[in-house]
């Protein structure tokens, strides 16, 4: 387990009095204060380079290592097959998930990975 990992789940175990000590003055949209946890993450990120100074491939390796400390891992019951498709400037990997029972019929959720289809990748939310 990654030092990451293991901050996160020590801070995710403190009561939400604590963390919104650390957090500060909570963050508040539409009315509804963000998440004590949450909150200490977005104050965690501000510390770190934006992304604007990095390289794309250097922003990209950032993501997926924050993001796969936030995650858990595909649960058993899940398979996952990796595929291309054809796209205009070459092959698309793509990902796909489902249920490791098998089955038919089964209902079908399309989703497109956040990061602007530049630093993004479809490891930030594999778990």
């Amino acid at each position: 387990m990654d030092m990451q990992r293991a901050m996160l789940g020590l801070f995710a175990r403190l009561p939400a009095p604590v963390l919104r000590a650390l957090g500060g003055k909570p963050i508040v949209g539409r009315g509804v204060a963000l998440d004590p946890l949450m909150q200490l993450i977005w104050k965690a990120g501000k510390k770190q380079p934006g992304v604007d100074t990095m390289s794309p491939e250097e922003a990209r390796a950032g993501l997926d290592a924050a993001a796969k400390s936030l995650q858990n891992e595909v649960p058993a019951s899940v398979k996952v097959k990796e595929y291309s498709i054809l796209g205009p400037a070459g092959p698309i990997p793509i990902r796909l998930y489902f249920p490791a029972h098998g089955g038919r019929g089964l209902p079908v959720t399309l989703f497109f990975h956040f990061g602007g289809f530049v630093i993004g990748s479809r490891d930030i939310c594999h778990g």
